[in-house]
């Protein structure tokens, strides 16, 4: 996490589905349910802040958990799913 800056893919859309009451992401063939916990990740991946910043973040709403790992582990499962790329800042 060291660095790069997490962001969802730009093919893929953050969205809630009223008829379902459910966060899901879209993307070009499929749509995919996310827990409340994954939604919220996600919506930080907005390749503006490094993954530190972004468990920070987490952590400040979350006080007393430690989060680091966990997120680590939910990024690295993104990327390989294609839905967050890691970007260099500019």
């Amino acid at each position: 996490m060291e660095g790069g800056r997490p962001r969802l893919l730009p093919k893929a859309r953050l969205r809630f589905d009223q008829v379902r009451g459910r966060h899901v992401l879209l993307l070009p063939e499929r749509a995919v349910i996310l827990s409340e916990t994954a939604a919220e990740i996600l919506r930080l991946c907005d390749g503006g802040r490094t993954g530190a910043e972004l468990v920070q973040t987490l952590e400040r709403k979350y006080p007393g958990a430690e989060l680091g790992g966990d997120v680590a582990e939910f990024l690295g499962e993104a990327v390989k799913k294609r839905w967050v790329e890691w970007v260099l800042p500019p």
